[in-house]
């Protein structure tokens, strides 16, 4: 009897075990949920916009990111500012000999001493940053993105005279950063093309007898007679600006300020005619 009670009780307390239920679930619907981020995103806009020191950390980070961390560095950051650089080393025979080039990469190296090398840590270490570190961070940054390309299949017109007028805000001249040589210049163009740049630099009078040499011979000479004197291929040289260009022309006394064939805003599309490229 007594099993039976036992067994009678543990059926009873059985009985009245009831079971816990899932409690019930929520979820937004995804388009509820792109709107109320949208709010957020709205809101977190106003506010940078604002505040030009994050501002200006945010922007730093995004692209230092890019730079320094160039893989995954677009999950790091909710900033959809983009920084392409154009790798210049391939479209030169000696990168090494390059002064743009050597520069550049002994700031990345200067940089990449300071900057963290884990990207969780970016954030926090640019909002600590002083402005004067930042400003400078970004000087670096958007200078590696600077493309003044001319391409074979695009000449790039509008980008290239954008190049010059930023070259002018810079007061960059030329000559400190590329001289023409046997190996950069001379040696790869036509004996016709030395014998016009010689012209155009020192005078006709120099120039004879070049066609007459060697090819190698012809470049060396070159080469020689043209160091010094601030002669550049077209390519490399800044365009003066449209006021530039109608002050010279004035000055030629080629045609009146106002038959001007462009706006003093405009820049010319044209490289220089002070030095006309040499011909290959």
């Amino acid at each position: 009897m007594a099993d039976d009670h036992s067994a009678g009780e543990g059926g009873t307390r059985a009985s009245l075990k009831v079971e816990k239920q899932p409690e019930p679930s929520f979820t937004l619907s995804a388009v509820l949920t792109q709107e109320l981020t949208a709010q957020k995103t709205a809101a977190i806009r106003a506010e940078l916009a604002h505040n030009r020191d994050v501002a200006l950390a945010a922007v730093v980070h995004v692209m230092l990111a890019s730079l320094f961390h160039p893989y995954g560095s677009t999950e790091e950051t909710c900033l959809e500012v983009k920084l392409t650089s154009e790798n210049l080393e391939s479209s030169i025979k000696n990168p090494e000999a390059c002064k743009g080039t050597a520069a550049m990469d002994d700031l990345r190296e200067n940089y990449g001493h300071i900057v963290p090398g884990n990207p969780r840590d970016l954030w926090d270490w640019c909002l600590e940053q002083p402005t004067a570190t930042l400003l400078d961070l970004l000087a670096y940054a958007a200078a590696t993105s600077v493309n003044a390309l001319q391409l074979g299949h695009y000449e790039r017109r509008k980008q290239r005279a954008h190049a010059d007028r930023l070259s002018k805000a810079l007061k960059i001249d030329m000559t400190h950063w590329f001289e023409p040589t046997a190996e950069n210049y001379f040696g790869r163009i036509s004996k016709t093309g030395i014998e016009q740049a010689i012209t155009e630099a020192k005078g006709a009078e120099f120039a004879s007898g070049i066609s007459g040499m060697k090819e190698a011979d012809a470049a060396a000479y070159a080469e020689r007679q043209i160091a010094g004197t601030g002669w550049l291929p077209a390519p490399v040289r800044i365009a003066p600006s449209a006021e530039q260009e109608r002050d010279r022309v004035e000055d030629a006394g080629g045609f009146d300020a106002d038959s001007c064939p462009f706006d003093v805003d405009e820049v010319p599309q044209v490289e220089s005619d002070a030095f006309p490229e040499a011909a290959e």
